[in-house]
């Protein structure tokens, strides 16, 4: 009698066991009113691991006004294309080392004003879902859009805690490859925030201690303007709260292999300078 039990049950698990990645997109809170904060967030459930997500997060502009897109707590550790309202939509397109695989994983995070009453959608379009298998194919993906109802009146909104804490500590890796800048050496990083999500980095590189860094925009990988890798590396992760995380690559090499030579030089010529005077 037993497996004519179990074997209905391997049906009902084969669809998630087989494949199909389920896309979901989730609200907070379940009932709005015009005028109230909705929290949209996009989640991904996967049996097979996944290491590409992209596609395009579309909205009813004329019932939802974007405030904001974050990052915070996402499974992308790296971004190709970070979510950020164009034209009237979010494209992203994201990589996860290694892949994801597991139920809830959240890709980003997008905050809307209710601005009238009615019917809101919001929908995935376009999504490529790309396997870590070693050959990138394509995962099937089920997608299950979302509708908000809109109450004439404000109901209270999403409530957002103020984030307070810096980005998590993150590493600088120092690179060379033929495929990035022509073999010349580059740094690559990435931080996560859990809270505000990361708005963007800068990166400084010093030579002479306790000089005042001079920051500049950048993303990863970033190519070092020191080839010599004579100086210390800095790169400083901002959440969209304002908060800040540095990191610190040190130096490689004290001298340059011109600075070699001539402190050689230098050495030899004292050398000889003293070996004179000694035999006069």
């Amino acid at each position: 009698m037993k497996k004519y039990i179990i074997i209905p049950l391997l049906f009902l698990f084969l669809p998630y066991a087989a494949g199909a990645a389920t896309a979901r997109i989730v609200q907070e809170p379940a009932e709005v009113g015009a005028g109230d904060t909705v929290v949209v967030s996009l989640q991904v459930d996967a049996s097979n691991p996944i290491n590409t997500f992209s596609g395009e997060l579309g909205f009813s502009r004329e019932k939802l006004q974007l405030l904001k897109v974050s990052n915070g707590g996402s499974i992308i550790n790296i971004w190709i294309t970070d979510p950020r309202e164009k034209d009237g939509s979010i494209p992203f397109e994201g990589l996860v080392p290694g892949g994801y695989a597991g139920r809830g994983g959240l890709l980003f995070t997008a905050f809307f004003k209710a601005k009238a009453a009615g019917e809101a959608s919001v929908s995935l379009n376009d999504a490529v879902f790309l396997r870590n298998d070693g050959s990138g194919s394509a995962e099937d993906v089920s997608i299950k859009s979302l509708v908000i109802h809109i109450a004439a009146q404000p109901l209270g909104g999403f409530k957002e805690i103020a984030d307070t804490d810096p980005p998590e500590p993150f590493y600088i890796q120092l690179g060379q490859s033929t495929d990035f800048f022509d073999g010349r050496f580059y740094i690559a990083f990435t931080a996560a925030d859990k809270l505000s999500g990361i708005s963007h980095y800068e990166a400084a590189e010093r030579r002479i201690p306790f000089m005042p860094l001079r920051w500049s925009r950048v993303g990863s990988p970033s190519e070092l303007k020191d080839q010599y890798l004579t100086g210390g590396v800095y790169v400083k992760a901002v959440d969209n709260a304002g908060n800040e995380r540095i990191a610190e690559y040190p130096r490689t090499h004290v001298l340059r292999p011109y600075e070699w030579l001539i402190l050689g030089i230098l050495i030899v010529a004292a050398l000889f300078v003293y070996v004179k005077k000694r035999s006069i």
